[in-house]
């Protein structure tokens, strides 16, 4: 675990310039581990279930539609060629 430390300048004896790094910022990894960590996004995503549903099945459909021409191709091929 890191530790942020305070350091009150007041008390300072030494009066030359004293630079303190600031702490690194999250990365994107990890800012997206908290956000699985603390948010609600699985009830978020029970919630929308019917539209998510509804977008599955217009893809599914319109990848039937894309490669239903290549399947009906491939069959007439194999028909012509088992019919001779």
């Amino acid at each position: 675990m890191k530790t942020l430390t305070y350091t009150d300048s007041r008390h300072m004896t030494n009066w030359e310039l004293v630079f303190i790094q600031p702490p690194k910022p999250a990365t994107l990894l990890r800012r997206f581990q908290l956000y699985i960590e603390t948010s609600d996004w699985d009830e978020q995503i029970i919630r929308e279930g019917p539209l998510i549903d509804k977008i599955c099945l217009v893809m599914l459909i319109l990848l039937s539609l894309t490669i239903f021409p290549f399947i009906v191709a491939a069959l007439l091929k194999g028909w012509v060629l088992l019919k001779y």
